[in-house]
């Protein structure tokens, strides 16, 4: 138990609405439509700050478990705010740490592990960034054309 958070390709969403794919994409669907088809790009694990993120960037500060779309420009700026906090990481002052903690900030919850910005925070912010960079490179050439990107996370 607790948090995880996934981010995936919902394949030819992108002329859905996000009630539409909620149905479809819990089974509430009629007989006339299918479930979609998705592709997971990303799955984290109690990686408080991102999901943070996320619900105040994407959900508009509602923290629900629902899915919601997140768009290119999404994407960019979070990797944006990734690479601030990294590079102000390798400069080891209180100032610095002030920042990254105004940046992209811990949450706590329930079981949202750990609210330290410790050497598990700054790994998984790299990975986070790995992810992204590639899933970017992919949006830019259009291997996602039609598709619709989504964030969920349950605890």
């Amino acid at each position: 138990m607790g948090l995880d958070m996934y981010l995936d390709v919902v394949k030819e969403g992108k002329d859905l609405t996000i009630e539409e794919i909620r149905d479809r994409l819990y089974g509430f669907e009629d007989e006339n439509t299918s479930l979609l088809e998705t592709e997971n790009v990303s799955y984290w694990r109690k990686v408080n700050a991102i999901h943070k993120w996320f619900v105040e960037n994407v959900q508009d500060g509602v923290d629900d478990c629902e899915p919601y779309i997140v768009s290119q420009e999404n994407v960019e700026d979070l990797i944006h705010t990734i690479n601030k906090v990294l590079s102000l990481a390798k400069v080891n002052s209180s100032e610095q740490s002030e920042k990254i903690e105004e940046l992209l900030p811990t949450s706590s919850g329930f079981f949202f592990g750990s609210t330290e910005y410790d050497d598990y925070y700054f790994e998984e912010l790299e990975r986070t960034k790995s992810i992204l960079d590639n899933l970017l490179d992919g949006l830019k050439m259009g291997h996602y054309d039609g598709d619709v990107l989504i964030y969920t996370a349950s605890w």
